[in-house]
């Protein structure tokens, strides 16, 4: 049976009535049965009774201790460093090595060793590979929180400097050359198991604050996705998590939740009782999970071990989540590999809605010594949430056209499911979408298949049509552009290209923002380079007798668009592939 893997983990915090709450928090995991990860900050390891009572948690309960980044500023820090910044990822690569010195040895001097996990909110490739060298026990990394940003920025009086989308929402070995890349190989690597902050709610993190709906119940409260005490949203979560077994070879989860959210005052408009009734009710369904051999508990480090014993380099992972919230039949699906993350909205009849181009392994190293300052988002080359949908905005998706009139599968939703194929591809099929245009009546059936080499097949094909001896054009097109924010970048130095028959380039331009077009007559593939972010996008014509071309954007609509088309009766489709690759 396949299993979802969860880890408890706890953050220690110094103030008195946070400490009550730790104690509650630990008390209840082990009344249940379970054991915790506690992650214990800069500022209470200088507290005895704090570290005393760590001590005995994990001599007592075999509990994990471990270090968290947050909560560096504190006296004994102002004593010694005279430093401001409080998040640790936005100091300068030297101050970080200086601040990491201190806390690694305090952790030392306080427990006698040195640590196999750690937490953070954000940690850049070049800090956490300097920590592997220096700090090789450690086995467990919590690098980033998972699709936090513009929504997350805004939704904190824009004061929240967290910039961290377009990451894995899973564990992976992340690279070298970017913490949210996963690696390609052992080479490639980092010797670390990357983990998330939370696991989220995969439509509503494309929607909405993610840190409305995540597996941290006091969060769902902030969401006010709770009645007082009571939340069947929280079970359905944690239960739509364990679905994703069906698709995967196993499910990573985690609870983590700091003290601060089990008292009065903090973030709530209602009683902390409610988030402490809400978090045993949370960890209870993990035990009775766990005691039906679903969920396997584990800690961060004995996580990290199985990982790497069992899960290769380069696995690639999928989601396909429904609305768990509203009760609508929404669904997204996520895929994800070392070359690319995307995101497919089967809302807007199963289009491409954003796309992350690891393949660019592009750096993303943050501090005030280097080009990106606080901004540690990976950058997309298409998104719907950020830079528009639907036929003005950034997406991939396929129009038909039929005389002189075009509609597009993105105004009709539909729903899909997920497998395996016979050589290890991830398969998603979507469901017949039934249009009306003109006077004729027809059926499509797309599906995407991902080989985990950077490409995805893309197959429309008519499966039904009122007229038999009627033509229709259908029109695969990517428009994409790049970026980490909705406001758009200079496309100026993008290379634009066709390639015809012979696999030679017959077009080629320079993004300069003039509306040019080009169309070749049997052409083989159009492509669209961004140097900006090391990138190159393919859109192959894998039907015979395609007319492949591309269109530049004008400042006021600044994207690139990709397409192949072709026309076709009763019985065929358009089948293309798009490939991603480094630049």
């Amino acid at each position: 049976m396949k299993k979802m893997f969860t880890n408890i983990i706890h953050r220690v915090d110094e103030d008195a009535d946070k400490v009550e709450a730790l104690y509650f928090q630990q008390d209840l995991v082990h009344e249940i049965g379970l054991k915790a990860t506690i992650l214990v900050t800069y500022e209470a390891m200088h507290h005895k009774h704090i570290t005393e009572y760590i001590k005995q948690q994990e001599e007592c309960y075999g509990d994990e201790i471990g270090i968290h980044l947050e909560g560096i500023q504190c006296k004994t820090f102002q004593e010694k460093f005279g430093m401001d910044e409080r998040a640790l990822y936005l100091y300068t690569f030297e101050e970080k090595k200086m601040i990491l010195t201190e806390i690694f040895t305090t952790f030392h001097d306080t427990f006698k060793r040195y640590p196999n996990s750690m937490g953070a909110y954000y940690i850049d490739a070049q800090t956490l590979q300097w920590i592997h060298t220096q700090y090789p026990t450690i086995q467990a990394c919590i690098v980033s929180c998972f699709e936090e940003g513009v929504h997350m920025y805004e939704g904190n009086r824009n004061q929240w400097y967290l910039f961290s989308e377009g990451g894995p929402w899973g564990t992976y070995y992340p690279s070298k050359n970017n913490s949210f890349c996963p690696a390609h190989n052992k080479e490639d690597a980092i010797d670390i198991v990357a983990l998330p902050h939370l696991n989220r709610d995969m439509l509503l993190a494309l929607t909405s604050r993610d840190d409305y709906f995540s597996s941290h119940p006091a969060n769902i409260i902030r969401g006010k996705a709770n009645d007082k005490d009571e939340c069947p949203y929280m079970y359905r979560f944690i239960d739509e998590w364990i679905t994703q077994c069906d698709y995967n070879d196993y499910v990573y989860y985690n609870v983590f939740v700091s003290p601060s959210w089990m008292v009065d005052g903090n973030n709530f408009e209602v009683p902390s009782a409610y988030a402490r009734q809400m978090y045993r009710d949370c960890l209870g369904y993990i035990k009775y999970q766990s005691n039906k051999g679903v969920i396997e508990q584990l800690t961060m480090g004995e996580f990290a071990q199985w990982y790497k014993e069992n899960i290769s380099y380069g696995t690639a992972e999928s989601v396909l989540w429904k609305d768990i919230l509203c009760g609508s039949k929404r669904q997204m699906f996520w895929y994800t590999d070392p070359n690319f993350r995307m995101a497919i909205d089967l809302n807007i009849g199963g289009s491409i809605c954003d796309i992350r181009p690891y393949a660019g392994q592009v750096e993303r190293n943050l501090g005030p010594d280097t080009e990106h300052l606080a901004n540690g988002s990976y950058p997309f080359i298409l998104t719907c949430e950020h830079r528009g949908g639907g036929n003005g905005g950034s997406i991939h998706t396929c129009n038909v056209s039929y005389k002189g009139r075009t509609v597009s599968l993105a105004d009709y939703r539909t729903h899909a499911a997920v497998s395996t194929t016979l050589t290890n591809q991830t398969l998603l099929q979507m469901a017949p979408i039934d249009i009306c245009i003109e006077d004729l009546e027809l059926t499509i059936v797309s599906r995407l298949i991902f080989s985990n080499d950077g490409s995805v097949q893309i197959e429309r094909n008519i499966i039904q049509i009122s007229d038999p001896e009627a033509e229709v054009t259908l029109i695969e097109y990517h428009r994409g552009c790049y970026g980490t924010t909705p406001y758009p970048e200079d496309m100026r130095g993008i290379e634009l290209g066709i390639k015809g028959e012979q696999h030679t380039t017959t077009h080629a331009i320079t993004y300069a923002y003039k509306s040019r077009k080009e169309e070749e007559n049997k052409g083989a593939e159009a492509y669209a380079i961004i140097p900006q972010i090391q990138t190159k996008v393919r859109l192959l014509a894998v039907s015979a007798q395609s007319t492949v071309g591309f269109e530049e954007g004008f400042l006021f609509r600044p994207f690139y668009t990709l397409q192949v088309k072709k026309q076709i009766r009763q019985g065929e489709g358009l089948h293309t592939c798009m490939r991603i690759e480094k630049a």
